[in-house]
C-alpha cells in the first residue's frame, strides 16, 4: 500500500499521505477491488483481513512485522509513521505511537548505525522525544524473528507502566 500511495504522489508528501485518511481509504478500495475477483477462493478472506490491518505509513518489513505481532498478540494498534515534536521543538517522525499511553516504539533496522553520527543524533533524537515526558521503546529484527516474544514484552511493559493520558 505504501508503494501504491508513493508511485500516486511521486514520493512528494508522503508522509503526509500515507496517514491521510482519505488517501488510505482510496488505496483500500483499490486493493479491494483487486481482491474481488477472486471471491470464490478459499483465502481471499485472509487477503481482505490483511488489506484491514495494513498500514501504509510502516515504512520498513521490520516495522509491518513489528506491527502484525501487535496486533495477533492482543496489544493497542499503534499509530504508524506518526510526528511527534520534541522538547527541542523539532518534528520527529516515530514508528510507532500510542498517545493515550505516551509511548513511542522504534524498530530498528542495524545498517543505519554504521556512522558514529547517525548514532549521535538518534540519541539526541530519543531525549528530546522523552524529554516530553513520553517512553521510548527499542527492539530491532532479532527482537521479533523468529519470534516476537521480547518485542512484544517490552511494549506490554512500557504500555502497563505508563500513566494513561488524553490522546
Amino acid at each position: 500500500m505504501r508503494r501504491a500511495i508513493e508511485l500516486e504522489c511521486g514520493g512528494q508528501g508522503l508522509r503526509a499521505a500515507v496517514v491521510d485518511p482519505a488517501v488510505r481509504a482510496r488505496v483500500v478500495r483499490r486493493f479491494d477491488g483487486a481482491a474481488a475477483f477472486y471471491t470464490r477462493h478459499r483465502w481471499v478472506t485472509s487477503v481482505r483481513t490483511a488489506i484491514r490491518l495494513a498500514d501504509p505509513a510502516a515504512e520498513t518489513v521490520l516495522e509491518s512485522l513489528s506491527r502484525a505481532a501487535m496486533v495477533e498478540h492482543g496489544l493497542p494498534v499503534p499509530r504508524c509513521g506518526a510526528p511527534i515534536t520534541g522538547d527541542d521543538g523539532r518534528v520527529y517522525w516515530v514508528d510507532f505511537w500510542w498517545p493515550e499511553f505516551g509511548v513511542v516504539g522504534e524498530a530498528d533496522g542495524l545498517g543505519k548505525y554504521d556512522d558514529v553520527k547517525v548514532v549521535v543524533a538518534e540519541k539526541r533524537r530519543q531525549e528530546a522525544i522523552e524529554g516530553r515526558g513520553l517512553t521510548v521503546v527499542r527492539w530491532g529484527m532479532a527482537e521479533v524473528q523468529p519470534s516476537p516474544a521480547v518485542m512484544l514484552a517490552r511494549v506490554r511493559a512500557a504500555l502497563a507502566h505508563a500513566p494513561r493520558r488524553r490522546a
